[in-house]
């Protein structure tokens, strides 16, 4: 798989728009894509609050990667949060909470993209579709077990 990604083209320098979230980081971008792959497909296997819910989808040309989540720890809340008054039928109706995820590899500068050493990129993780609320809780658990390593010291919180 990771041989396949070698080919891929970063995304030229883009506008962020509010649906966006993301970081500098010097990296490859196989070294992302590969921790990112192996973080998503061992998701189940975790404390389950979060589950893969479609095929992890990278695009043939670019860095792009996309998915669906499914937020399990928000299974009730979602049903409550949406109408007070429900139909009998709607009650019997389970709500799932999916939000759908593309994350994408921008080059911060355009030299050497040919090099295989680690490079000055953008990586920006993007909510598509689905509650804001459970995409902000999956990209502090991302960061958080899959991405942390790769941000640059001096973006980090304290």
């Amino acid at each position: 798989m990771i041989d396949v990604w070698k080919n891929l083209k970063y995304f030229e320098k883009g506008a962020n728009s509010g649906r966006t979230k993301g970081f500098n980081a010097k990296a490859d971008g196989t070294a992302v894509f590969g921790r990112l792959f192996r973080y998503l497909e061992n998701l189940e296997g975790q404390d389950k609050e979060f589950e893969l819910k479609s095929d992890i989808g990278v695009s043939e040309k670019t860095w792009k990667m996309q998915f669906e989540i499914l937020n399990l720890d928000n299974q009730g809340e979602v049903e409550g949060l949406e109408d007070d008054v429900t139909d009998e039928e709607n009650e019997d109706e389970e709500k799932e909470d999916v939000f759908k995820v593309e994350i994408r590899i921008y080059a911060n500068n355009e030299e050497d993209e040919e090099e295989e050493a680690e490079k000055d990129i953008n990586i920006q993780i993007v909510k598509k579709e689905g509650s804001i609320v459970s995409f902000n809780k999956f990209y502090k658990k991302i960061m958080a077990e899959a991405l942390k390593m790769f941000v640059e010291p001096e973006q980090k919180q304290n």
